[in-house]
């Protein structure tokens, strides 16, 4: 009898043991799970990031987007949304919200399966701990489980700066990124920020996708941002666009279409028609081209220049040299006709080339340019249209879309892919900021 007691006192403690052991387990995850519900993922985005893709929706076509990390982040899914695609340069970094229960499976994941050779090494960090998993590439995926959000990069110091930012200035921190978040909606299967630290320039686009384009629409601050050069190119690829691209060697790389004549002094604009282009060539290395179609004859033209750098220097303006015999006259000014002409600071080569005034800062683009043109194909019949008369700035690259990390959109933005795609970027003023379409047409 007394024995039958006892047992029944040891079960009795057992499972009230356990019950209290669940009640604890329960409690710790309903409260780690409180946490990730009160945690803004947002104070997790460090301030050092050039930009961030936040992916609200199952879409396979953005996983690429996750460079070296994409297959081991394909296997964790499914995990919550929105994720984070964090870029600072080269470095990448995915960042998402996660429950205790996907956490525990998560690290069975990477342990038991994608990296069962080695036991991850753990190193403290702040109150966090950072999980390195040796990897077959002699890299070390790093992971950290901090505050209900799971991050992971091959770049272990951006998890340092993921753990700093909630503490320090985050990348969503100031007024500009505030107002951008209102132009940005769920609704879309994703959208991109963009940061560049060296320009102090802001945009933040909304993505779309249809069947082998990519759609970015969105604003960038400040309104006078210049886009600028857009990418590199692939070999003997042509762009067929429905303007006047007559003036256009197939060694283009990328050009705009300027619905003004403000890159000449407003005085002498009624010399020519509208609209301008500011082109690049090819490995261009020291600076844009410029083509004006001028309205009257080239020898009024060059005599109207003529008086003006007579009038300012008492000299008259510099014939350098020819290309094709005496067809390509190249001249330069002195740098106050540059100044007051052209709006350069510095001095500036032209020429007259089959209808338009071609001017450059840059002798040698010039001179590539016009020897260039003689030899080559042109660019011709319609393709790309242009619907909006008010549109300011028009960009077209074709080929590998390679974007440089100081420009519009950051370097490694773009999967690697090997099509031959257009990209076309228009810009419009819009009260405060510069409204922006990026299209990547016959994308794959």
């Amino acid at each position: 009898m007394q024995i039958k007691r006892i047992v029944k006192i040891i079960i009795l403690s057992v499972f009230m043991l356990a019950a209290i052991i669940t009640g604890i387990v329960m409690y710790q995850r309903l409260s780690y799970n409180k946490e990730v519900f009160d945690t803004d993922i947002y104070d997790f985005i460090p301030n050092s990031a050039t930009s961030v893709l936040q992916i609200n929706r199952a879409a396979d076509n953005l996983y690429p987007f996750l460079g070296e990390l994409q297959p081991t982040i394909s296997r964790l899914q499914p995990l919550s949304y929105p994720q984070y695609v964090v870029n600072n340069n080269s470095d990448r970094a995915f960042v998402s919200k996660i429950s205790k229960e996907q956490e525990i499976d998560i690290k069975n994941l990477l342990t038991n399966e994608i990296y069962p050779n080695f036991k991850a090494k753990e190193l403290s960090y702040k109150d966090a701990t950072i999980y390195f998993y040796p990897s077959d590439e002699e890299k070390f995926f790093a992971c950290i489980f901090h505050k209900g959000i799971f991050a992971c990069s091959y770049k272990y110091k951006l998890l340092e700066q993921i753990i700093d930012s909630e503490q320090e200035m985050a990348f969503f921190s100031g007024l500009d990124f505030e107002q951008f978040k209102e132009k940005t909606s769920t609704a879309f299967v994703a959208n991109l920020f963009v940061k560049d630290k060296d320009k102090d320039t802001k945009a933040v686009f909304n993505y779309l996708e249809s069947t082998g384009n990519i759609q970015l629409d969105g604003y960038a601050v400040p309104s006078a941002l210049v886009l600028g050069k857009m990418c590199d190119t692939a070999e003997d690829i042509h762009l067929k666009v429905n303007t006047s691209l007559s003036i256009f060697p197939d060694s283009l790389s990328a050009f705009e279409v300027q619905n003004n004549t403000a890159i000449v002094a407003d005085s002498e604009a009624c010399w020519f028609t509208v609209p301008s282009y500011k082109f690049y060539l090819k490995g261009a290395k020291c600076g844009p081209v410029y083509a004006l179609r001028f309205l009257k004859s080239r020898f009024r033209v060059f005599d109207m220049m003529d008086n003006i750098e007579r009038n300012l220097s008492n000299q008259p303006l510099h014939l350098f040299g020819s290309i094709n015999r005496t067809k390509y006259n190249l001249y330069k000014g002195s740098l106050e006709f540059s100044k007051e002409f052209f709006k350069q600071d510095r001095v500036t080569y032209f020429s007259f080339v089959d209808g338009y005034l071609v001017f450059s800062a840059c002798e040698e683009e010039l001179v590539g340019f016009v020897s260039s043109y003689r030899n080559v194909e042109k660019i011709k019949s319609p393709d790309i249209h242009i619907e909006s008369p008010d549109v300011t700035y028009y960009y077209y690259c074709w080929g590998r879309p390679t974007i440089d990390s100081h420009m519009l959109l950051p370097n490694n933005y773009f999967p690697d892919n090997e099509s031959n795609s257009v990209t076309v970027i228009q810009g419009k003023p819009e009260r405060d900021m510069l409204k922006i379409s990026v299209s990547i047409n016959n994308y794959k």
